[in-house]
């Protein structure tokens, strides 16, 4: 952000810095054993690897890094969220609760999972 501040040639002086909140970035490793039985319920459920990918912030950014939870976010397709015009592809909350419960079914011991 400097450079371009200080490519504007402006007699203003500009200070850049992060209040609080802030939200870290993290990354829960590919080869962990919840991202492993993630993948495999997903692509039970969808016949494809899972896209990794991130964008955005939230709760699983603290989840993550100051707690130290792996964490992997996952859920229905939508978008603008938390304005008027946000939105939810319908058919993608089943998808996506079939996954879960794939998930859980796959991580319980066997005697829970029944």
């Amino acid at each position: 952000y400097q450079a371009l501040a200080d490519s504007l040639n402006s007699p203003a002086t500009f200070d850049f810095g992060f209040d609080p909140p802030t939200y870290p970035s993290w990354q829960t490793d590919i080869n962990h054993p919840y991202v492993a039985a993630f993948a495999g319920a997903y692509k039970r459920e969808t016949e494809l690897e899972p896209p990794y990918a991130y964008n955005g912030y939230g709760d699983m950014n603290l989840f993550s890094t100051d707690a130290g939870i792996p964490t992997i976010m996952f859920g229905p397709r939508g978008g603008e969220f938390h304005a008027a015009s946000e939105w939810l592809d319908v058919p993608t909350v089943a998808a996506s609760a079939r996954v879960f419960l794939d998930l859980v079914s796959e991580m319980l011991p066997s005697d829970v999972a029944g």
